[in-house]
């Protein structure tokens, strides 16, 4: 059997204190959720954004064009 790398640096931890190694597990797990609900997060957004590029084609008939509309915007940034 292999180790967990967070099973490893946890062991590593220990070696150093126990209070410093909850600390430590602490921010991991912390870390760990962070991590899990941005994924869930991002995939909201992805899905939203979709949600939104369709209801402008079926409103327009055009798809939006990102590259067309940072442009627009860096231009008008200049002008002003």
């Amino acid at each position: 059997g292999g180790v967990e790398i967070e099973e490893f640096l946890m062991g590593c931890l220990r070696l150093r204190g126990t209070a410093r190694a909850i600390d430590i597990g602490k921010i991991i797990h912390d870390q760990t959720w962070q991590i899990k609900n941005q994924g869930k997060f991002q995939t909201w957004v992805e899905v939203e954004l979709r949600r939104i590029q369709e209801l402008i084609v079926s409103a327009t008939g055009q798809i939006p064009s990102l590259h067309n509309s940072v442009h627009s915007q860096a231009g008008s940034s200049h002008h002003e």
